[in-house]
């Protein structure tokens, strides 16, 4: 079965507010541009650079749409959770005994889980989608995944319960917002292709492109949403495309890992190809998807 990730974020709020309409909340959560920056320094390596200025805007008209509201706090958690409201607790993965880096790396980056609940034995109901779990975590590991957030808690309420989004306001703001035109990995590619860098610092690059191309499954869903579920239109076509577009991603990122693995920078050259490939099955799945949005609006 297809992995249909998207972030830490999205399937957990998607869990949390069942009213709110999948495609609504995926829309443009690929409009995220990425740069080769090359370092100065004596190793003349390079890295990647995120800029997720857009993705975010459309995460913040989605929360607004729905009359969303974020919120964060320092109150202790029982306090939400008597309340019936869950918390989303931003934590080290270092600390979280179901994840593989658990009390092995330190990560940077901060993970999202969501409290659901807390049980008369003291311990918590955790959900979680990347890596997927869902269960219970004592007290004492609640209390160091808190103190590692700095004692803050972010929690997601409705600010006007009376506002009850239809059908067609959905459809509305999908064919208004979507935009499959800046999907645009050319550039990128094309300059590490001709960086001097080294076959192994790009089969390193490419190998943690890997976040970055799971959000291209946010776009896989609203297709397969449309085709399965509302059936305005016959996107069969779009769906295949799109999954070989998604399939692309995972030859070059499982490729790279290979290289890396055995220490074997030929494996760029043979995926040069395949980021050609890619290429062009990034300008069907703009083609396909104008198309059939067309197809919508008219």
């Amino acid at each position: 079965m297809r992995e249909l990730i998207i972030n830490c974020n999205i399937d957990k709020l998607l869990r949390i507010f069942p009213h709110v309409s999948e495609y609504v909340a995926l829309t443009n959560i690929w409009d995220v541009k990425i740069e080769l920056y090359e370092g100065k320094d004596y190793l003349n390596e390079a890295e990647v650079r995120y800029d997720r200025t857009r993705a975010n805007f459309y995460f913040r008209e989605f929360l607004k749409f729905y009359s969303i509201i974020s919120k964060q706090s320092t109150k202790e958690i029982d306090y939400f959770l008597s309340e019936n409201i869950p918390v989303f607790l931003q934590c080290d993965n270092y600390y979280l005994p179901y994840h593989e880096f658990y009390k092995k790396v330190h990560t940077t980056r901060r993970h999202l889980i969501l409290i659901e609940a807390k049980r008369d034995d003291d311990s918590y109901l955790v959900y979680d989608d990347i890596p997927s779990y869902e269960g219970y975590l004592s007290k004492h590991d609640i209390d160091i995944l808190h103190e590692c957030a700095s004692y803050q808690v972010i929690i997601y309420e409705i600010e006007d319960d009376r506002l009850k989004r239809t059908l067609d306001d959905e459809i509305e703001y999908l064919i208004h917002n979507i935009d499959v035109d800046c999907i645009d990995n050319n550039a990128f590619f094309n300059s590490l292709v001709k960086s001097e860098i080294s076959a192994m610092n790009k089969l390193n690059i490419l190998v943690n492109l890997k976040t970055y191309s799971s959000v291209y499954n946010g776009l896989y869903r609203i297709v397969l949403k449309l085709s399965l579920k509302y059936n305005y239109f016959d996107m069969a076509e779009a769906v295949n495309i799109v999954e070989n577009y998604l399939d692309s991603w995972s030859l070059i990122i499982n490729m790279s890992r290979k290289g890396i693995i055995s220490n074997n920078p030929i494996y760029f050259d043979r995926i040069v190809l395949r980021i050609e490939d890619l290429l062009k099955a990034e300008a069907q799945v703009k083609e396909i998807i104008n198309n059939s949005i067309s197809v919508i609006r008219n």
